[in-house]
């Protein structure tokens, strides 16, 4: 549609509409009257045009740019009697509803008009977009006027208060020094009253506790003498009822061989040796088997037997062929077990060894030799009879004679046993501590020994273990010693006179306990003498003692300097005192961390005055994305202009 508006500017607008036949208006029978219209859609289009030419006629080219949407609208559907804008344009003659327009374009025929148009649609984005920069720039300077003066009156209210919060704290400080000087006389008087109580107490425990030991190891050496007795009755009691068997089997025994001896000679027989000199009874013994001399009174034929009895009473070994020929092996074991334990009754120990060993009993040889103490013979049959149990039995004896106090021979024993530690242990258990460090030196080494005598200085504690190290040449144990025991002159002197290159260690050492104690100024001075002055700087920074930082960071750490500045910076942002921040970060060589803490409180202007500052440090990046960020936070966007920017650009 080509219209005209009042002040002759010429416009081609192209339009869209939605049409629908109304069917409901009409009744079935004359539906026919749906196209009655032969060119529906020519009409329509002619007749609305005709309205909109109409409409645009009476409007002038500004207001038609403006209000477009709705002047046609207006043209095409018209009013009703609200004034309000109608639904729907009907056409009678076929019941056709136009129910809607799209605007699709608006341009001006004349070339001429057209490049006005746009040159006025750009400046009139140009102007908006000047506007809306212009509000928002106003906008942030009544903003940024009014943050600081709540800031400066924030500020001058913080430092009235800061003034009170000072009348107060010297107060309260000169309370608390009155307070604390009577409270660490009383502590120091309690603590006295205190450690003399536990001390006392602790002796008394230590009375009580080795009471009680004592009658412990006496109950228990009472209870280990009744049970030994017990068992020494009980096995005393079966030896002496087997030795009653056995004598009662020997008597029938030598009765039976008696008669058989007697019958064997006859009595015609032993009548003539009874009445035989001596010659021809050695003769009579010859042919019986006897080559020793045979000395009798010759009055009885029974002393005669027993002569001859007592000559072949010490061939064991010919006896024994003889017994196990004619015996059963239990009658010979029986036998000789009973001659062994009457020979062990008498103390002939070595003729009851044989006498066991012959009848493959070595158990009872070995516990007769423990019964009787003979452990050195003990242990030689253990190793000829039972290797597999000499080191146990080694181990049991060492354990036994420690109990009976007899420690040279256990440790002999433990020694055997191949443990040398439990000897060393029971050394340092009876407070024998040389012997406990000759039996680790012999047996474990110099490094065995050292670690003995190590113990020995713990138990002994402060300068005498210290001493007892230096004596043993554990020079540099005796140092660590003397100082995780608090006895650092002990320390001193033993690092001064023998080991040099342990003074900054002990120095060291010395320093983190005044630092521990509070003492910080001593503690200073020994953290320079360790040749660690950065350890001081770092006790004063975190006491936030700036002062005594930044002394000892220019004497003798110049390049920890900054460190100390930049500390004094973090604290003071964290305080909200970003003035004195950003000095200590700019003369730490950090500027960036002032730029950073003035960022993080939303202060742009300062945070952009310190990047322009430092901006060949910094670069011009950095400058640059603060700006943008202050742009984006400071921005307020109006929605009305907005839209209002959004149709300009449309039309």
């Amino acid at each position: 549609v080509v219209v005209e508006t009042s002040d002759h500017a010429r416009l081609s607008i192209k339009l869209s509409y939605n049409w629908i036949f109304d069917t409901k208006a009409q009744n079935d029978d004359k539906t026919s009257g749906l196209f009655n219209v032969h060119d529906f859609v020519g009409d329509c289009c002619m007749a609305l045009a005709s309205r909109v030419r109409g409409a645009v006629a009476s409007k002038s080219f500004d207001d038609l740019h403006r209000n477009s949407s709705v002047i046609l609208q207006e043209a095409i559907f018209g009013l009703d009697e609200n004034g309000d804008l109608r639904a729907s344009r009907r056409f009678k003659d076929n019941n056709l509803l136009v129910t809607g327009v799209d605007i699709q374009s608006v341009e001006p025929v004349d070339a001429r008009t057209r490049d006005a148009l746009s040159y006025s649609v750009q400046q009139a984005i140009q102007i908006t977009t000047q506007a809306q920069e212009a509000n928002a720039r106003h906008a942030a300077e009544r903003d940024e006027q009014e943050a600081k003066g709540m800031l400066h009156r924030e500020r001058l209210r913080d430092e009235v208060e800061a003034e009170k919060a000072k009348q107060a704290l010297f107060q309260l400080q000169a309370e608390s020094s009155a307070l604390l000087s009577m409270g660490k006389a009383k502590a120091e008087a309690r603590a006295r009253a205190e450690a003399s109580q536990i001390e006392m107490e602790a002796k008394l425990k230590q009375a009580q506790l080795q009471i009680r030991a004592k009658q412990i190891k006496d109950q228990w050496d009472l209870q280990r003498q009744r049970e030994s007795q017990e068992l020494e009755i009980t096995h005393q009691g079966a030896v002496n009822g087997m030795k009653v068997g056995l004598a009662r089997d020997l008597t029938k025994i030598e009765i039976d061989r008696f008669r058989g001896q007697v019958n064997a000679i006859g009595k015609d027989t032993i009548k003539a040796m009874a009445q035989a000199g001596p010659e021809l009874q050695a003769k009579l013994l010859g042919g019986l088997g006897l080559e020793s001399v045979l000395i009798t009174n010759g009055t009885s034929p029974i002393n005669l037997f027993n002569t001859a009895h007592g000559l072949i009473g010490h061939k064991w070994d010919k006896a024994h062929k003889v017994a196990v020929t004619y015996m059963s092996e239990e009658q010979v074991t029986k036998i000789y077990v009973a001659q062994a334990q009457r020979l062990e009754s008498s103390g002939k120990l070595k003729d009851a060894e044989k006498l066991y060993l012959m009848v493959n009993e070595p158990d009872l040889a070995i516990n007769m030799y423990k019964k009787n103490r003979h452990y050195e013979h003990m242990i030689r049959l253990v190793g000829q009879h039972r290797k597999d149990l000499l080191a146990e039995t080694h181990l049991h004896l060492a354990q036994q004679l420690e109990t009976e106090s007899k420690f040279k021979d256990a440790e002999r024993h433990y020694v055997e046993a191949n443990d040398w530690k439990s000897a060393v242990n029971m050394y340092r258990a009876h407070d024998m501590w040389d012997d406990a460090i000759r039996v680790a030196k012999s047996h474990g080494g110099v490094n065995a020994s050292k670690q003995v005598a190590y113990a020995w200085a713990v138990s002994l504690g402060g300068e005498a273990g210290a001493q007892l190290l230096t004596k043993f040449g554990l020079t540099e144990q005796a140092i660590d010693y003397a100082t995780e025991s608090g006895a650092f002159e002990q320390a001193f002197q033993l690092a001064r006179t023998s080991m040099k290159t342990k003074l900054p260690e002990v120095h060291l050492k010395h320093a983190m306990f005044l630092e521990d104690e509070g003492r910080f100024e001593e503690a200073e001075e020994e953290f320079v003498n360790a040749k660690k002055p950065k350890e001081a700087i770092d006790m004063y920074v975190h006491q936030q003692d700036w002062k005594n930082a930044l002394r000892i960071a220019e004497n003798h750490d110049p390049g920890s300097r900054s460190d100390v500045l930049i500390a004094k910076g973090r604290a003071l942002a964290d305080k909200k005192d970003l003035k004195a921040a950003e000095t200590q970060f700019v003369e730490g060589g950090k500027p960036e961390l002032a730029v950073k803490a003035y960022k993080e409180q939303r202060m742009w202007d300062d945070a952009i005055r310190v990047a322009e500052t430092f901006e060949k440090q910094l670069g011009q990046g950095l400058l640059y994305e603060l700006q943008q960020e202050k742009g984006r936070a400071m921005q307020a966007p109006d929605p009305g202009g907005d839209q209002d920017l959004m149709a300009t650009g449309r039309m």
